[in-house]
């Protein structure tokens, strides 16, 4: 599903538009075979960023987004980040 959304949404850029960042994908080896069995060479990936931070650093930004957003997420309270770290670590 999300390789899908992606896949539309940078397709359908529009006319002119050479490069995309999608921040937050691929998270894992699978979303990695995901795009590379939905999408294949039709968009090519030039390269992959990986930050690496600890968790008390990730927890920090985090909550400074969600202080800062003028839309706030239901999910960003440092329990429900908290397993999302865990959920990416593992």
């Amino acid at each position: 599903m999300t390789v899908g959304l992606l896949k539309a949404a940078i397709l359908g850029a529009g006319a002119g538009v050479t490069h995309v960042l999608v921040d937050g994908f691929p998270r894992s080896l699978d979303n990695m075979t995901s795009w590379n069995n939905v999408v294949g060479n039709e968009i090519p990936v030039c390269f992959l960023l990986y930050f690496k931070l600890s968790e008390e650093e990730m927890m920090k930004r985090i909550m400074a987004r969600a202080a800062n957003s003028v839309v706030k997420r239901s999910d960003d309270n440092e329990e429900t980040i908290k397993k999302r770290l865990g959920v990416f670590k593992n």
